[in-house]
């Protein structure tokens, strides 16, 4: 893996590196590059402006997150709110409707246009 990444690396012509997911949007937005590992709600939002783009999920991988609260955090119950907020499903309906992801709660379909449901 190592070599092949200095055998990419020496070849400019065909490489562009991005160090923030704005970054990368913005570079195929541009037409810099035709083809990138991005986070799908960056492509979900490029497709919606009329960015000639498609997603191509073969062999992709999937990322999961946690939320935690520090012990001893004095905004504890506060966060916990935020957390069962977050976890509603109008909640993430709406959110799926803003950034383009998909909801962790099924019951988000309920709330969801057709468009951001597929």
């Amino acid at each position: 893996m190592e070599a092949r990444l200095q055998q990419t690396r020496q070849d400019q012509k065909i490489v562009t590196w991005w160090t923030t997911p704005p970054q990368g949007a913005q570079l195929f937005h541009s037409g810099e590059i035709d083809i990138m590992p991005t986070f799908s709600n960056r492509a979900y939002q490029l497709i919606a402006q009329g960015d000639g783009l498609a997603i191509c999920w073969n062999q992709a991988f999937y990322n999961s997150y946690g939320w935690v609260i520090p012990k001893g955090n004095p905004k504890a119950e506060l966060t916990r709110r935020l957390i069962v907020f977050s976890l509603e499903p109008e909640s993430q309906a709406a959110r799926c409707a803003k950034i383009g992801a998909g909801p962790s709660n099924v019951n988000a379909y309920q709330f969801m246009s057709k468009d951001v449901s597929r």
